[in-house]
């Protein structure tokens, strides 16, 4: 059965991004917080034994990192930088070359950090799962995308509603029913 908690994303996050060779990070089912302890401490040692309360957070897998390369390469039309891209990521020391073939294609090069962050925010959702924690909170990127979506759309309404006589009061209070019709369809 799944432990419901506020994740704490951002610090989950960066616990898998950022590497510290001095520390270990663990989730806490407890609270949802990250946790980051040195190494060969007893602290270390009490958190890797509470696997009821603590799971280990790590960088994301070099086979799961190497998908997203592939797909990544894949999905570019230019068959010259695709297969550029190919090459470098063949063997040893492939996520430095692929960084390196990126160099001189800024476009590209910002839609593989793009891609590999929104392909990471979902590799963290399944993870949860896989951990047994279902999150109380929904994480910022989906919150941001949310209200973004929204702006836009209210904005839509009050230029549709432009055209008709109304007051302020009106146009404000009619958006609200609408958008919120929306969110209701939405679901």
């Amino acid at each position: 059965m799944a432990r419901e908690i506020e994740v704490d994303w951002q610090s989950l996050h960066n616990a898998f991004v950022v590497h510290h060779p001095n520390s270990k990070s663990f989730l806490s089912l407890i609270d949802g917080s990250v946790v980051r302890v040195a190494k060969n401490s007893k602290e270390l040692r009490q958190h890797e034994s509470d696997t009821d309360n603590f799971r280990t957070v790590g960088i994301v897998p070099s086979p799961i990192q190497y998908v997203w390369l592939n797909t990544f390469i894949g999905n570019i039309e230019d068959s010259d930088l695709q297969d550029s891209l190919q090459r470098a990521i063949d063997g040893k020391g492939a996520f430095r070359r692929f960084k390196d073939a990126l160099s001189g294609h800024e476009q590209v090069r910002r839609a593989w950090f793009e891609y590999r962050d929104q392909s990471l925010r979902q590799w963290l959702q399944d993870w949860l799962l896989e951990q047994g924690v279902k999150p109380s909170n929904a994480p910022p990127w989906v919150q941001e995308s949310v209200e973004s979506e929204k702006t836009d759309l209210k904005q839509d309404i009050h230029a549709m509603l432009g055209d008709y006589p109304l007051s302020d009061e009106q146009r404000e209070e009619l958006s609200e029913k609408l958008l919120t019709g929306f969110r209701i369809q939405k679901i």
